[in-house]
């Protein structure tokens, strides 16, 4: 499991849940609370931190 916080220009700003490599289980706005289980279709935007499930080299490319 790893936690990654979306940059600024990163490819993820603007992607959705479901496009991302890893199983997301829960995602926490810059100005929010934590949403568990999100939907595949639900946006991610910079500041947005991601909770994530997958194997260490996947999650290593998403902190990439």
């Amino acid at each position: 499991m790893g936690a990654v916080r979306i940059p600024e220009g990163s490819a993820l700003d603007g992607a959705t849940v479901g496009e991302t490599a890893v199983s997301v289980v829960a995602v926490q706005p810059e100005d929010g609370t934590v949403e568990a289980i999100p939907r595949r279709d639900r946006p991610l935007a910079a500041g947005d931190v991601l909770y994530s499930v997958a194997r260490p080299e996947a999650l290593r490319r998403l902190e990439a």
